[in-house]
């Protein structure tokens, strides 16, 4: 699913070779932290005006700047772990910890792609997610809803343009 944001921050996760970006979409989904994979390693927990992102398209990489204009896909990355839900429950996420891009999430299946991912629909991101799981998409099916924990990640797609 592809969302056009600008990015807020970018903080360097412990490891140094990955990141959270806070990014403000302009649709209903508003500001989340999301996970970027990055191409080289940057000192843990800078706050960098500037970092090279990996992406499948763009030959590879992005440089991604604070005020910058982004195309993102958007995606659910390292579910582990996963329980049906009922239909009553109400379809959507919450972002539990302050700049982490760890989520909780609520959604509705409406394809299971290969033994690892699945489409779904996620109230406030939007429909036809892709979440890939660790773990195996195992028995789950079309229309099931299911609530699982994962992180949000933003894959640069076009750079548009710097507001700064």
């Amino acid at each position: 699913m592809v969302k056009l944001g600008v990015i807020e921050e970018i903080i360097i996760s412990p490891s140094g070779l990955d990141g959270i970006a806070k990014i403000k979409f302009e649709d209903q989904i508003g500001v989340i932290f999301c996970y970027i994979l990055l191409i080289k390693y940057y000192e843990p927990g800078e706050r960098p005006q500037m970092v090279d992102a990996y992406t499948d398209s763009l030959d590879g990489a992005a440089a991604l700047k604070v005020g910058a204009e982004v195309e993102f896909d958007i995606s659910v990355i390292f579910v582990n772990k996963y329980e049906s839900i009922s239909k009553d429950e109400a379809l959507g996420y919450k972002q539990p910890i302050f700049e982490s891009s760890h989520t909780e999430i609520n959604a509705e299946v409406n394809e299971v792609s290969d033994d690892y991912t699945m489409l779904c629909n996620i109230d406030g991101l939007g429909e036809g997610i892709l979440v890939d799981c660790e773990i195996g998409t195992g028995d789950i099916e079309i229309g099931e809803r299911i609530r699982f924990n994962g992180e949000i990640k933003a894959e640069p797609h076009i750079v548009m343009k710097t507001n700064i």
